[in-house]
Protein backbone atom coordinates (compact mmCIF):
# COMPACT_ATOMS: atom_id res chain seq x y z
CA UNK A 1 0.00 0.00 0.00
CA UNK A 2 1.08 3.34 -0.92
CA UNK A 3 2.89 5.18 1.83
CA UNK A 4 1.59 8.99 1.38
CA UNK A 5 2.00 11.37 3.94
CA UNK A 6 -1.60 11.04 5.40
CA UNK A 7 -1.32 7.43 5.78
CA UNK A 8 2.26 8.02 7.91
CA UNK A 9 1.12 10.66 10.04
CA UNK A 10 -2.19 8.85 10.18
CA UNK A 11 0.11 5.77 12.09
CA UNK A 12 3.53 8.07 13.24
CA UNK A 13 1.79 10.86 14.64
CA UNK A 14 1.76 14.31 12.79
CA UNK A 15 5.52 15.84 14.50
CA UNK A 16 7.17 12.86 13.16
CA UNK A 17 6.59 12.70 9.41
CA UNK A 18 6.69 16.10 6.95
CA UNK A 19 7.50 16.09 3.15
CA UNK A 20 10.48 16.21 2.01
CA UNK A 21 12.93 19.17 1.06
CA UNK A 22 16.17 19.70 -0.22
CA UNK A 23 19.01 20.21 2.66
CA UNK A 24 21.13 22.17 -0.05
CA UNK A 25 19.72 23.49 -3.25
CA UNK A 26 22.02 21.40 -5.25
CA UNK A 27 19.67 18.28 -4.54
CA UNK A 28 16.44 19.37 -5.61
CA UNK A 29 15.07 17.17 -7.75
CA UNK A 30 17.10 14.21 -6.17
CA UNK A 31 13.92 13.11 -4.63
CA UNK A 32 10.00 14.03 -6.05
CA UNK A 33 8.56 15.92 -3.50
CA UNK A 34 6.12 14.64 -2.03
CA UNK A 35 7.92 11.81 -1.00
CA UNK A 36 7.41 11.80 2.84
CA UNK A 37 10.34 12.08 5.48
CA UNK A 38 9.61 10.12 9.06
CA UNK A 39 11.55 11.65 11.51
CA UNK A 40 10.93 9.60 14.57
CA UNK A 41 12.05 10.47 18.38
CA UNK A 42 13.56 7.45 19.46
CA UNK A 43 15.20 4.55 18.80
CA UNK A 44 12.43 2.16 19.15
CA UNK A 45 10.34 4.01 16.88
CA UNK A 46 12.49 4.44 14.19
CA UNK A 47 12.70 0.22 14.80
CA UNK A 48 8.52 0.16 14.37
CA UNK A 49 9.24 2.35 11.25
CA UNK A 50 11.46 -0.51 9.77
CA UNK A 51 8.93 -2.97 10.70
CA UNK A 52 6.07 -1.01 9.10
CA UNK A 53 8.29 -0.83 6.16
CA UNK A 54 8.69 -5.03 5.74
CA UNK A 55 5.41 -5.76 6.55
CA UNK A 56 4.03 -3.50 3.91
CA UNK A 57 6.60 -3.92 1.37
CA UNK A 58 7.50 -0.43 1.08
CA UNK A 59 11.41 0.70 0.30
CA UNK A 60 13.30 2.71 2.68
CA UNK A 61 16.09 5.31 2.27
CA UNK A 62 17.53 5.32 5.87
CA UNK A 63 18.87 9.39 6.20
CA UNK A 64 20.17 11.60 8.95
CA UNK A 65 20.34 15.58 7.51
CA UNK A 66 20.16 14.02 3.95
CA UNK A 67 23.41 16.32 2.99
CA UNK A 68 24.77 13.14 1.52
CA UNK A 69 22.22 12.20 -0.80
CA UNK A 70 24.10 12.91 -3.67
CA UNK A 71 26.32 9.99 -2.88
CA UNK A 72 23.61 7.62 -3.27
CA UNK A 73 23.54 7.38 -6.73
CA UNK A 74 19.44 6.69 -8.33
CA UNK A 75 16.97 6.66 -5.51
CA UNK A 76 14.12 5.98 -7.41
CA UNK A 77 11.39 4.05 -6.34
CA UNK A 78 11.86 5.10 -2.76
CA UNK A 79 8.63 5.05 -0.92
CA UNK A 80 9.79 7.35 2.37
CA UNK A 81 12.84 8.63 3.85
CA UNK A 82 13.37 6.98 7.19
CA UNK A 83 15.57 10.24 8.88
CA UNK A 84 17.63 9.85 12.57
CA UNK A 85 17.82 13.68 12.68
CA UNK A 86 15.59 13.68 15.86
CA UNK A 87 17.89 10.64 17.88
CA UNK A 88 20.10 13.91 18.75
CA UNK A 89 21.18 12.58 22.15
CA UNK A 90 24.91 12.19 23.52
CA UNK A 91 24.55 8.62 25.60
CA UNK A 92 28.09 8.66 27.12
CA UNK A 93 31.51 10.92 27.00
CA UNK A 94 33.77 8.99 29.35
CA UNK A 95 36.23 11.99 29.00
CA UNK A 96 39.37 9.84 30.86
CA UNK A 97 38.94 7.38 28.18
CA UNK A 98 38.39 9.56 25.33
CA UNK A 99 35.38 7.82 24.40
CA UNK A 100 31.65 9.30 23.52
CA UNK A 101 28.56 6.91 22.68
CA UNK A 102 26.22 9.36 20.38
CA UNK A 103 22.74 8.75 19.06
CA UNK A 104 22.98 8.50 14.84
CA UNK A 105 21.34 11.77 14.35
CA UNK A 106 23.76 14.29 16.57
CA UNK A 107 25.29 16.33 14.35
CA UNK A 108 28.95 17.22 13.54
CA UNK A 109 28.36 20.50 15.35
CA UNK A 110 27.69 19.65 18.63
CA UNK A 111 30.23 16.69 18.38
CA UNK A 112 32.77 18.82 18.08
CA UNK A 113 31.81 21.44 20.67
CA UNK A 114 31.09 18.63 23.46
CA UNK A 115 34.66 16.94 22.76
CA UNK A 116 36.01 20.47 22.58
CA UNK A 117 35.06 21.35 26.17
CA UNK A 118 37.38 18.15 27.09
CA UNK A 119 40.16 19.61 25.11
CA UNK A 120 39.34 15.90 22.98
CA UNK A 121 38.11 16.32 18.96
CA UNK A 122 36.95 13.85 16.11
CA UNK A 123 40.02 12.13 14.31
CA UNK A 124 38.69 12.45 11.05
CA UNK A 125 37.08 15.94 11.41
CA UNK A 126 35.28 15.67 8.11
CA UNK A 127 33.50 18.96 6.50
CA UNK A 128 30.59 19.42 8.97
CA UNK A 129 27.77 21.08 6.80
CA UNK A 130 25.10 23.08 8.00
CA UNK A 131 23.86 20.08 9.91
CA UNK A 132 25.21 16.62 8.52
CA UNK A 133 25.08 14.02 11.01
CA UNK A 134 27.73 11.72 12.55
CA UNK A 135 25.33 9.01 11.10
CA UNK A 136 25.19 9.92 8.20
CA UNK A 137 29.28 10.66 7.77
CA UNK A 138 29.52 7.46 8.98
CA UNK A 139 27.49 6.02 6.50
CA UNK A 140 29.13 8.09 3.65
CA UNK A 141 32.10 7.50 4.78
CA UNK A 142 33.12 11.15 4.31
CA UNK A 143 36.53 11.93 5.86
CA UNK A 144 38.08 14.75 6.21
CA UNK A 145 41.18 16.33 4.53
CA UNK A 146 43.82 15.25 7.42
CA UNK A 147 43.16 11.29 6.71
CA UNK A 148 47.25 10.97 6.21
CA UNK A 149 47.57 11.77 9.84
CA UNK A 150 44.07 11.74 11.58
CA UNK A 151 43.01 8.24 9.93
CA UNK A 152 39.70 7.54 8.82
CA UNK A 153 36.18 6.66 10.29
CA UNK A 154 37.38 3.28 10.20
CA UNK A 155 39.95 4.51 12.77
CA UNK A 156 37.38 6.37 14.92
CA UNK A 157 33.97 4.06 15.17
CA UNK A 158 34.89 1.34 18.08
CA UNK A 159 31.72 -0.14 17.82
CA UNK A 160 27.55 0.55 16.89
CA UNK A 161 24.44 -0.38 17.79
CA UNK A 162 22.27 -1.03 14.37
CA UNK A 163 18.34 -1.64 12.70
CA UNK A 164 18.21 -3.93 10.42
CA UNK A 165 15.14 -3.50 7.54
CA UNK A 166 13.56 -6.50 9.26
CA UNK A 167 13.45 -3.75 12.60
CA UNK A 168 16.05 -6.49 14.30
CA UNK A 169 18.48 -4.89 15.65
CA UNK A 170 22.25 -5.80 16.75
CA UNK A 171 25.65 -4.73 18.24
CA UNK A 172 28.86 -4.91 17.11
CA UNK A 173 32.26 -3.34 19.29
CA UNK A 174 31.80 -1.90 22.26
CA UNK A 175 33.67 1.41 24.42
CA UNK A 176 36.90 0.90 24.33
CA UNK A 177 39.81 0.58 21.40
CA UNK A 178 40.57 -3.32 22.25
CA UNK A 179 37.22 -4.59 22.44
CA UNK A 180 36.11 -6.58 19.30
CA UNK A 181 37.11 -10.69 19.31
CA UNK A 182 36.13 -12.09 15.76
CA UNK A 183 34.51 -10.02 13.06
CA UNK A 184 34.37 -6.11 13.63
CA UNK A 185 30.71 -5.45 11.19
CA UNK A 186 30.86 -2.19 12.05
CA UNK A 187 33.72 -1.42 9.43
CA UNK A 188 31.28 -3.01 7.35
CA UNK A 189 28.34 -0.98 7.54
CA UNK A 190 30.90 2.32 7.34
CA UNK A 191 30.23 3.68 4.02
CA UNK A 192 27.26 1.18 3.16
CA UNK A 193 25.08 4.12 2.39
CA UNK A 194 22.17 2.98 4.61
CA UNK A 195 21.73 -0.29 1.69
CA UNK A 196 23.06 -2.62 4.64
CA UNK A 197 21.27 -1.07 7.77
CA UNK A 198 20.56 1.55 9.80
CA UNK A 199 22.85 2.95 12.57
CA UNK A 200 21.36 3.97 15.11
CA UNK A 201 24.18 4.74 18.07
CA UNK A 202 27.69 4.69 17.29
CA UNK A 203 30.69 4.30 19.62
CA UNK A 204 33.58 6.76 19.31
CA UNK A 205 37.22 7.05 19.99
CA UNK A 206 38.21 10.56 20.65
CA UNK A 207 42.19 11.77 20.13
CA UNK A 208 43.39 15.04 22.22
CA UNK A 209 43.09 18.93 20.31
CA UNK A 210 46.39 20.03 19.53
CA UNK A 211 48.66 22.62 20.71
CA UNK A 212 49.31 24.40 17.93
CA UNK A 213 48.89 23.77 14.42
CA UNK A 214 50.47 25.11 11.38
CA UNK A 215 49.99 25.49 7.43
CA UNK A 216 52.72 25.76 4.55
CA UNK A 217 51.74 26.73 1.76
CA UNK A 218 53.43 26.50 -2.15
CA UNK A 219 52.88 27.33 -5.56
CA UNK A 220 54.62 25.16 -8.04
CA UNK A 221 54.57 24.23 -11.61
CA UNK A 222 52.54 20.99 -12.41
CA UNK A 223 56.12 19.32 -13.34
CA UNK A 224 57.93 19.72 -10.14
CA UNK A 225 54.80 18.98 -7.67
CA UNK A 226 55.20 15.16 -7.46
CA UNK A 227 58.60 15.15 -6.64
CA UNK A 228 58.52 18.14 -3.73
CA UNK A 229 55.49 15.97 -2.55
CA UNK A 230 57.69 12.53 -2.72
CA UNK A 231 60.41 14.40 -0.79
CA UNK A 232 58.64 15.89 1.72
CA UNK A 233 57.06 12.25 2.04
CA UNK A 234 60.43 10.76 2.74
CA UNK A 235 61.89 13.07 4.93
CA UNK A 236 61.10 13.47 8.42
CA UNK A 237 58.15 15.33 8.00
CA UNK A 238 54.79 14.08 9.23
CA UNK A 239 52.38 16.40 8.24
CA UNK A 240 48.29 15.56 8.97
CA UNK A 241 48.06 16.55 5.27
CA UNK A 242 49.60 16.48 2.14
CA UNK A 243 47.77 18.55 -0.45
CA UNK A 244 47.74 19.25 -4.04
CA UNK A 245 44.93 21.32 -6.10
CA UNK A 246 44.36 23.69 -8.45
CA UNK A 247 41.16 26.19 -9.35
CA UNK A 248 40.03 26.10 -5.65
CA UNK A 249 38.80 29.65 -4.32
CA UNK A 250 41.95 31.75 -4.74
CA UNK A 251 43.67 29.39 -6.50
CA UNK A 252 42.77 30.53 -9.96
CA UNK A 253 41.56 28.61 -12.89
CA UNK A 254 43.78 30.40 -14.77
CA UNK A 255 47.19 29.69 -13.10
CA UNK A 256 49.12 26.86 -14.57
CA UNK A 257 50.56 26.40 -11.44
CA UNK A 258 49.64 23.83 -8.21
CA UNK A 259 49.16 24.85 -4.79
CA UNK A 260 50.43 22.39 -2.55
CA UNK A 261 49.83 22.38 1.34
CA UNK A 262 51.26 20.81 4.07
CA UNK A 263 48.93 21.10 7.66
CA UNK A 264 51.24 20.33 11.10
CA UNK A 265 49.53 19.53 14.64
CA UNK A 266 50.59 18.83 17.75
CA UNK A 267 52.85 19.95 20.11
CA UNK A 268 54.39 23.96 19.67
CA UNK A 269 58.12 23.27 19.18
CA UNK A 270 57.55 20.16 16.99
CA UNK A 271 54.95 21.80 14.72
CA UNK A 272 57.24 24.89 14.62
CA UNK A 273 60.39 23.05 13.28
CA UNK A 274 58.49 20.50 10.70
CA UNK A 275 56.59 23.98 9.10
CA UNK A 276 60.16 25.66 8.71
CA UNK A 277 61.36 22.11 7.19
CA UNK A 278 58.31 22.51 4.92
CA UNK A 279 58.41 25.74 3.72
CA UNK A 280 62.47 25.41 3.14
CA UNK A 281 61.88 22.03 1.56
CA UNK A 282 59.10 23.57 -0.98
CA UNK A 283 60.32 27.27 -1.37
CA UNK A 284 56.97 27.92 0.24
CA UNK A 285 55.46 30.16 3.14
CA UNK A 286 54.04 28.97 6.91
CA UNK A 287 50.84 30.97 6.22
CA UNK A 288 49.69 33.25 9.40
CA UNK A 289 46.60 31.48 11.58
CA UNK A 290 43.38 33.83 9.75
CA UNK A 291 45.01 32.74 6.23
CA UNK A 292 45.62 29.17 7.42
CA UNK A 293 42.06 28.66 8.88
CA UNK A 294 40.36 30.01 5.90
CA UNK A 295 42.55 28.21 3.45
CA UNK A 296 41.77 24.82 5.45
CA UNK A 297 38.02 25.87 5.60
CA UNK A 298 37.75 26.67 1.86
CA UNK A 299 39.38 23.26 0.86
CA UNK A 300 36.97 21.33 3.21
CA UNK A 301 34.13 22.52 1.41
CA UNK A 302 35.54 21.90 -1.63
CA UNK A 303 32.97 18.66 -3.32
CA UNK A 304 29.94 20.13 -1.89
CA UNK A 305 27.22 20.03 -4.25
CA UNK A 306 26.71 22.29 -6.92
CA UNK A 307 23.98 22.78 -9.79
CA UNK A 308 26.50 23.83 -12.35
CA UNK A 309 29.01 21.09 -11.72
CA UNK A 310 29.48 17.51 -12.30
CA UNK A 311 31.30 15.83 -8.67
CA UNK A 312 33.82 13.21 -9.53
CA UNK A 313 35.55 10.77 -6.62
CA UNK A 314 39.25 9.16 -8.07
CA UNK A 315 41.08 6.90 -6.55
CA UNK A 316 44.95 5.53 -7.18
CA UNK A 317 47.75 5.12 -5.54
CA UNK A 318 49.01 7.38 -2.76
CA UNK A 319 52.00 8.68 -5.44
CA UNK A 320 49.60 9.51 -8.77
CA UNK A 321 47.82 12.72 -7.26
CA UNK A 322 49.99 15.02 -9.72
CA UNK A 323 49.69 12.53 -12.66
CA UNK A 324 45.67 12.39 -12.14
CA UNK A 325 45.43 16.05 -11.88
CA UNK A 326 47.37 16.95 -14.82
CA UNK A 327 45.05 14.39 -17.06
CA UNK A 328 42.30 16.54 -15.36
CA UNK A 329 43.72 19.68 -16.06
CA UNK A 330 44.64 18.51 -19.59
CA UNK A 331 41.65 16.78 -20.65
CA UNK A 332 38.84 19.85 -19.49
CA UNK A 333 40.94 22.83 -19.69
CA UNK A 334 39.61 25.52 -17.74
CA UNK A 335 37.37 26.19 -15.48
CA UNK A 336 37.56 22.47 -13.81
CA UNK A 337 39.28 22.63 -9.97
CA UNK A 338 40.62 19.31 -8.61
CA UNK A 339 41.79 18.42 -5.43
CA UNK A 340 44.06 15.59 -4.24
CA UNK A 341 45.59 14.04 -0.99
CA UNK A 342 48.92 13.00 -1.52
CA UNK A 343 49.96 9.76 0.34
CA UNK A 344 46.31 8.74 0.30
CA UNK A 345 45.74 8.72 -3.12
CA UNK A 346 42.14 9.73 -3.34
CA UNK A 347 41.74 12.63 -5.62
CA UNK A 348 37.98 15.26 -5.97
CA UNK A 349 36.90 16.70 -9.06
CA UNK A 350 34.52 19.44 -10.20
CA UNK A 351 34.01 19.94 -13.65
CA UNK A 352 31.01 22.10 -15.02
CA UNK A 353 28.35 20.60 -16.57
CA UNK A 354 28.67 22.08 -20.12
CA UNK A 355 31.80 20.13 -20.65
CA UNK A 356 30.22 16.86 -19.11
CA UNK A 357 30.86 15.45 -22.77
CA UNK A 358 34.69 14.97 -22.01
CA UNK A 359 33.64 12.71 -19.59
CA UNK A 360 34.32 9.91 -20.95
CA UNK A 361 37.45 10.50 -22.48
CA UNK A 362 38.64 11.72 -18.95
CA UNK A 363 37.45 8.50 -17.35
CA UNK A 364 39.60 6.63 -20.03
CA UNK A 365 42.77 8.66 -19.95
CA UNK A 366 42.62 8.36 -16.02
CA UNK A 367 42.12 4.77 -16.35
CA UNK A 368 45.37 4.34 -18.52
CA UNK A 369 47.38 6.76 -16.01
CA UNK A 370 46.21 4.32 -12.94
CA UNK A 371 43.33 5.86 -11.53
CA UNK A 372 39.91 4.81 -10.90
CA UNK A 373 36.68 6.75 -11.53
CA UNK A 374 34.82 5.28 -7.68
CA UNK A 375 31.64 7.53 -7.85
CA UNK A 376 30.37 10.73 -9.75
CA UNK A 377 27.08 13.08 -9.40
CA UNK A 378 26.10 15.27 -11.51
CA UNK A 379 22.83 17.81 -11.94
CA UNK A 380 22.09 16.69 -15.31
CA UNK A 381 22.95 13.23 -17.69
CA UNK A 382 26.14 12.68 -18.31
CA UNK A 383 25.82 10.41 -21.30
CA UNK A 384 25.35 6.64 -22.16
CA UNK A 385 28.39 4.82 -21.07
CA UNK A 386 30.18 7.14 -18.54
CA UNK A 387 29.65 4.74 -15.17
CA UNK A 388 32.23 4.18 -12.06
CA UNK A 389 34.11 1.43 -11.63
CA UNK A 390 32.35 -0.62 -8.66
CA UNK A 391 34.81 -1.63 -5.83
CA UNK A 392 34.61 -5.69 -5.28
CA UNK A 393 30.73 -6.05 -6.93
CA UNK A 394 30.52 -9.86 -6.23
CA UNK A 395 31.04 -9.30 -2.57
CA UNK A 396 29.25 -6.20 -2.27
CA UNK A 397 26.05 -8.04 -3.82
CA UNK A 398 26.67 -10.68 -1.47
CA UNK A 399 27.07 -8.48 1.56
CA UNK A 400 23.28 -6.74 0.28
CA UNK A 401 21.91 -10.25 -0.46
CA UNK A 402 22.33 -11.66 3.16
CA UNK A 403 21.88 -8.10 5.60
CA UNK A 404 18.79 -6.96 3.12
CA UNK A 405 17.38 -10.30 0.98
CA UNK A 406 13.66 -8.41 0.58
CA UNK A 407 15.40 -5.29 -1.10
CA UNK A 408 13.57 -3.05 1.44
CA UNK A 409 16.75 -0.81 1.59
CA UNK A 410 17.97 1.48 -1.03
CA UNK A 411 20.69 -0.61 -3.76
CA UNK A 412 24.27 0.98 -3.51
CA UNK A 413 25.55 2.77 -6.43
CA UNK A 414 28.34 0.12 -7.19
CA UNK A 415 25.32 -2.70 -7.47
CA UNK A 416 23.49 -0.53 -9.70
CA UNK A 417 26.51 0.10 -12.39
CA UNK A 418 27.08 -3.60 -12.11
CA UNK A 419 23.38 -4.49 -12.83
CA UNK A 420 23.88 -1.59 -16.03
CA UNK A 421 27.08 -3.32 -17.70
Amino acid sequence: MKADLERLRSVFGAASVEAWQPALPALAGVLPSATPVLAPASAAEVQEGLRFAAREGLHVLPAGSMEHLHLAGSLRGVDFVLSTRRLDRILEHEKVDFTLIAEAGVTLHTLAAQAGEAGQRLAPAPWPGRAATVGGACAANRNGLGRLGRGTWRDAVLGCRVLHADGGTTKTGGKVVKNVSGYDLAKIYLGSLGSLALLCEINLRLVPMPERSAVVLARVPMERARDLLVAAERSSLRPQAFLASFGIGTNAAEDKDLELLARFEGQASVVEAQSRGCAALWGGQIAGDAEAEARWRSLMQFGTPDPGQVLLSLAGLPTAVVPALDVVRSCCGDGVAALGLHGVGTVAVQVPVELSPRLPELRDRLQAAGCTLRSFWSPVAVGQGFRPVPPAPALQAGLKSVFDPSGLLPAPPWLEVEAAR
